[in-house]
């Protein structure tokens, strides 16, 4: 999922404050942590979270995270980083983050590129 602070720097004003979501999954390994320890290390950093498994029943887990942060890019990047770190530390994957966490978010802002 890719995102651009640049758009949300140019619709934002630096210091207002947006709900972000980031994206996480993992496959769960006979011996790795469930997904509810990831649950609940998101939350105890002050995160909403959940986490659904594939329909499949495969092992195969997503988890979203959700937050609001203040509207400054080094800030969010400083987020970004710690969930890339949180995520190995858990034997997951960070898979993005999103800025667009309603449905009329998404639909004012789409953009014409389906790979931003």
């Amino acid at each position: 999922m890719k995102e651009s602070f640049a758009e949300l720097l140019e619709l934002r004003p630096v210091g207002s404050v947006q709900r972000v979501a980031l994206y996480f999954s993992r496959f769960r390994e006979a011996g790795s942590p469930p997904p509810a320890d990831f649950v609940i290390e998101l939350e105890r950093q002050g995160f909403e979270a959940v986490a659904d498994e594939e329909l499949t029943g495969d092992g195969f887990w997503h988890v979203a995270a959700f937050r609001r942060e203040p509207v400054d890019e080094s800030h969010l990047r400083r987020v970004l980083r710690e969930a890339q770190v949180l995520a190995i530390s858990m034997g997951a994957q960070y898979d993005g983050w999103t800025w667009r966490t309603t449905v009329a978010e998404q639909r004012q802002h789409r953009s014409p590129d389906p790979e931003q």
